[in-house]
């Protein structure tokens, strides 16, 4: 009788194998985990800040209103010019940007001249640009 002779099973091979897949998907889920970390805490930052800027909107709009029924906020400066009075107000949005606006009452008419966030954090430029000299 022939005996058949089946090829060897590489234990070995296919352990290495194996280790090596699970290594690959280890790294990718930790991988995948860290970016949905990242991506999680840029949206919260998103969200607040549009609730930051809806927020002051809300509060201008509710000057404007209160300009437009007769009534003067504190808030507001008032500067007259022969072509109308102007009314100049800054709402905040968050501790380094407010909402200003500027008003221009003629007559009857009210028209919104400005409405725009503007930085109010300190700028300072950087005098120094790095250029290579070939060395």
């Amino acid at each position: 009788m022939a005996t058949r002779k089946s090829a060897p099973i590489n234990v070995g091979t296919s352990s290495i194998m194996m280790l090596f897949a699970v290594l690959c998907l280890t790294v990718f889920s930790v991988l995948s985990l860290v970016s949905a970390r990242s991506q999680a805490s840029l949206a919260r930052k998103s969200a607040d800040a549009v609730s930051a800027y809806y927020a002051a909107d809300t509060r201008a709009a509710g000057i404007y209103e209160e300009l437009r029924a007769g009534g003067l906020p504190e808030t507001v400066t008032v500067s007259e010019y022969p072509d109308g009075t102007y009314y100049a107000y800054e709402v905040p949005v968050d501790e380094n940007q407010v909402l200003s606006v500027l008003v221009c009452q003629t007559g009857e008419e009210f028209e919104i001249l400005s409405w725009k966030v503007t930085s109010t954090a300190d700028w300072s430029a950087d005098g120094q640009i790095n250029v290579w000299d070939g060395n």
